[in-house]
């Protein structure tokens, strides 16, 4: 025999809400805790549920959801999912379900990443003084500084509809741009990224999404599944010396480039047919790298703004 039970009293719902910048994050749940430090509640099955707040802002919010996770929803440690925010800022709602006897008793700890942080702001409070040192020291490194661009060696393995496996060389076409045949999948082949560095690739095979990183198989193979939006870009504290550059080629002809969070795609119905990458690092002088990391630590004190508890964890109350 069924029994109703009130919901509104078995179950307290808070939400915290969250504004985004135009970009692609990454969502992960790390899991919760007892507050106060008695312990770690990893069982305490506490979903999390993302949505975008009805709120009037110009941006839009493109949920991607790996395969495993439904409804936007975060409810083990190890969840995760991609927010791609387009058009503008936009606000996301975070929704906890907790149930009321851990209510004020258990936190949820979860992260909001961007894929490509951007270089942040200087501090408004530099003096006319400091304006004037740094114009001083930026004519300086004009004239003693000499940039040099180095290649980084870069593979793409990947399989083409009725061509089969394919292996091209950096800046080279893994496809063909011209043609109808789908790039069923590839996987990048980078051994010299730097420590630290990382180089994802994420979008829509299917009906399905995936995210991947450097030397693990993006898409599918033989399996005549449309690869219909891309994006490829570096993730990491610190990628001001590097550069990626790319294109993506779909079967209406169009082509896009890559190398930022935000995800390309062709015309409605198109697919991915070909692409092509490349990396490079910038090399300085040491001086000139000492110069660049004082004026970062004067202009601000820490890079990742999501280790801000109030970025990482919904508080109660």
């Amino acid at each position: 025999m069924s029994t109703n039970v009130d919901l509104n009293s078995a179950i307290l719902v808070r939400t915290a809400l969250k504004t985004l910048s135009p970009g692609m994050y990454t969502v992960r749940y790390l899991g919760s805790k007892v507050k106060g430090g008695a312990g770690s509640a990893a069982s305490a099955n506490i979903p999390l549920a993302l949505s975008q707040a009805p709120i009037r802002m110009a941006g839009e919010i493109e949920f991607i959801c790996p395969e495993g996770i439904t409804h936007q929803t975060l409810a083990a440690p190890g969840d995760y999912l991609l927010v791609n925010v387009k058009g503008g800022d936009a606000v996301l709602a975070a929704s906890k379900y907790s149930p009321r006897p851990l209510d004020g008793k258990v936190d949820i700890h979860w992260r909001i990443e961007p894929l490509n942080p951007a270089q942040p702001l200087k501090s408004a409070q530099s003096s006319k003084h400091s304006q004037r040192d740094n114009a001083q020291q930026g004519t300086q490194r004009k004239k003693t500084t000499t940039k040099v661009d180095i290649a980084l060696p870069l593979t793409l393995k990947g399989h083409i509809e009725r061509r089969g496996d394919i292996t091209v060389n950096d800046g080279e076409w893994l496809g063909d741009p011209s043609s109808q045949a789908r790039l069923e999948g590839f996987a990048i082949d980078c051994a010299e990224l730097p420590q630290g560095v990382q180089l994802i690739a994420g979008g829509k095979v299917g009906q399905k999404t995936q995210q991947v990183n450097a030397n693990e198989f993006f898409g599918t193979r033989q399996k005549a599944t449309p690869i219909t939006q891309l994006a490829i870009c570096l993730s990491s504290p610190n990628t001001d010396h590097l550069t990626l550059k790319g294109e993506a080629a779909f079967s209406d002809g169009s082509r896009r480039p890559l190398g930022s969070p935000k995800a390309v795609t062709g015309s409605a119905g198109s697919h991915l047919v070909a692409v092509r990458l490349s990396l490079e690092t910038t090399k300085a002088p040491p001086a000139t790298q000492q110069l660049a990391v004082a004026d970062e630590r004067a202009g601000h004190s820490s890079r990742s703004r999501w280790l801000d508890p109030e970025f990482t964890q919904i508080r109660q109350g």
